[in-house]
């Protein structure tokens, strides 16, 4: 199979995010395929990525990209003050469409950064209006929270969540219940928490 490139088209090297592999491109399609272009950070990295399957996870880049402003008729967004790992773990659970075993290793052995990481994810889904990307990391806080060995998150991931999400978001109950009930235990003088 061939495909032609018109020999006019401006060269740029960007990432291409389709299923489980990166790979380097310089269009802003892949096959037939119309994509769209994720400006992100300082560095002005571009991640294009496949409109239809963009869209139809977050209205919020419907809207933007159906719009007659510059993100529709550009077919690219700025976003010069997201993270460029928060839009990378994104792009990469957009393909994927589940929540990843290892979202909590991707930062590293730190539990603690690893919570936060998933806390910052959680605030991007928020914005970007993301329902199914926000209930994968509520399940699995959740699972974490029902595992009796895990450590529960520290005031400055509490805090963080409270701090960059709206007044009912879900997470928070999460948090705040497995912050609450781990210190319940904590403080039980019998330490046996079927008595608390």
């Amino acid at each position: 199979m061939t495909s032609t490139i018109p020999a006019k088209r401006k060269q740029v090297k960007t990432t291409l995010f389709c299923a489980d592999t990166a790979v380097t491109n310089d269009a802003f399609r892949f096959g037939n395929v119309n994509t769209v272009a994720l400006v992100v950070g300082a560095n002005k990295t571009i991640f294009h990525v496949h409109e239809d399957t963009l869209c139809t996870a977050s209205p919020v880049f419907k809207a933007a990209f159906e719009s007659k402003f510059k993100e529709g008729t550009d077919r690219t967004m700025e976003m010069p003050d997201e993270d460029l790992d928060l839009v990378e773990m994104f792009v990469s659970w957009l393909y994927r469409n589940t929540q990843h075993d290892n979202l909590f290793e991707l930062s590293g052995p730190d539990p603690e950064q690893r919570m936060m990481q998933t806390a910052r994810l959680f605030v991007f889904a928020d914005k970007y209006d993301l329902e199914a990307l926000r209930l994968g990391i509520c399940e699995k806080i959740f699972d974490l929270a029902a595992n009796k060995e895990n450590k529960v998150p520290s005031f400055a991931v509490l805090e963080y969540v409270y701090s960059n999400t709206q007044r009912k978001a879900i997470i928070r109950q999460i948090i705040a219940d497995w912050f609450a009930w781990t210190d319940i235990r904590r403080w039980h003088p019998s330490g046996d928490e079927s008595e608390a």
